[in-house]
C-alpha cells in the first residue's frame, strides 16, 4: 500500500535543528551546522582566499580591456579565470603567464592581421618594448594599404596593488612588398621606479591612406607577452624549466633503451 504523506510537513530551521522534508528519505531532522564551521577549515580558508585573489586579478584586467576595446569578448573574464586555475601558485607573475597569446576577441583575431616579434626590457627609468614587423597584414576585402600598432603595457610595482597601464602608437606602416618591415622601440615610464610584473598587449588597426576602417574585421587585439622581474618568481620558473629538461632527458633515455628482437623465421 502506498505511503500517504502528511498534509503538513515541517521544513526549515528551528533553533539548533533543521527539519528536512525529503521525498527519498522521508521527514527527518539534523543538527544545524555551526556558523563558519567549514570556512574555519585551513584547506577551505586557502581556497576562499585563492578564489578572491583570482577574481580580483581577472576583474582588474577585464575592466581595463573593456575601456581599451569595448568589442572584447563578453566571456573574457571567465576565460581568464579558467586559465588562472591552471597555475597552482598564487603568484601574480605566474598567473599572468597563463594569459600569453590570448585573443581579446577570438572572432577578430590579432594573428590574422600580420605578424611581429616583441621584446621587453627593464631600463633604469623606463620599460623598453621593441616591436619588429615580420609580415604585413593582408589587404583584405577593404583593400587596406596602411596600418599601425597600438601598444598597451600593464605594469605592477607592488604585490598588493593594482596595475598601471598606458599605451603608445606606432607610425602608420605601408602595406606592400616594396616597403621594408619597420622596427620600433617604445619607452614606457615606471611610475614608482620599480616593476615587478608586466603584461604586453598589441592591437593592430588597418586603414586606407592613414584613415582607420570603422569595422571590427580590420582590427584585432592580443595579450602578446607576459613577464616578471620578481626574483622569487624567476627562481620558480627556472626550477620548473630544469624539471622539464630532466623529464625530457628521462623520456629520451627510455626510448634509447628499447631492445628490438628480430623474428626467428626472418633473416
Amino acid at each position: 500500500m502506498p505511503r500517504i504523506r502528511s498534509l503538513f510537513n515541517p521544513s526549515g530551521k528551528m533553533d539548533k535543528l533543521v527539519f528536512v522534508d525529503s521525498t527519498k528519505y522521508g521527514n527527518h531532522t539534523r543538527r544545524a551546522p555551526r556558523p563558519g564551521l567549514k570556512k574555519g577549515e585551513p584547506a577551505l580558508k586557502r581556497q576562499f582566499s585563492r578564489t578572491k585573489y583570482l577574481n580580483d586579478l581577472a576583474g582588474e584586467l577585464n575592466s581595463a580591456f573593456r575601456g581599451i576595446w569595448p568589442a572584447k569578448k563578453s566571456d573574457l573574464y571567465q576565460k581568464m579565470l579558467k586559465r588562472f586555475r591552471k597555475e597552482p601558485e598564487n603568484r601574480r607573475g605566474l598567473l599572468l603567464m597563463q594569459l600569453k597569446s590570448m585573443e581579446i576577441n577570438p572572432r577578430y583575431t590579432f594573428n590574422s592581421l600580420g605578424t611581429c616579434s616583441t621584446t621587453v626590457k627593464e631600463l633604469e627609468e623606463s620599460v623598453s618594448v621593441g616591436l619588429q614587423v615580420q609580415a604585413h597584414p593582408p589587404r583584405g576585402k577593404y583593400d587596406a594599404n596602411t596600418y599601425y600598432y597600438e601598444v598597451i603595457l600593464f605594469t605592477w610595482d607592488d604585490p598588493n596593488d593594482t596595475a598601471f597601464w598606458s599605451r603608445q602608437y606606432s607610425d602608420w606602416i605601408r602595406i606592400g612588398k616594396d616597403y621594408p618591415n619597420p622596427v620600433f622601440e617604445f619607452l614606457f615610464p615606471k611610475p614608482s621606479g620599480t616593476t615587478l610584473q608586466w603584461l604586453l598587449c598589441l592591437r593592430v588597426h588597418l586603414g586606407v591612406e592613414d584613415v582607420v576602417f570603422p569595422v571590427l574585421t580590420t582590427t584585432g587585439m592580443q595579450i602578446t607577452d607576459v613577464g616578471t622581474f620578481d626574483k622569487d618568481e624567476i627562481r620558480i620558473l627556472e626550477q620548473r624549466k630544469q624539471e622539464e629538461e630532466k623529464a625530457k632527458k628521462k623520456a629520451k633515455a627510455a626510448v634509447d633503451d628499447i631492445v628490438r628482437v628480430k623474428a626467428k623465421n626472418q633473416q
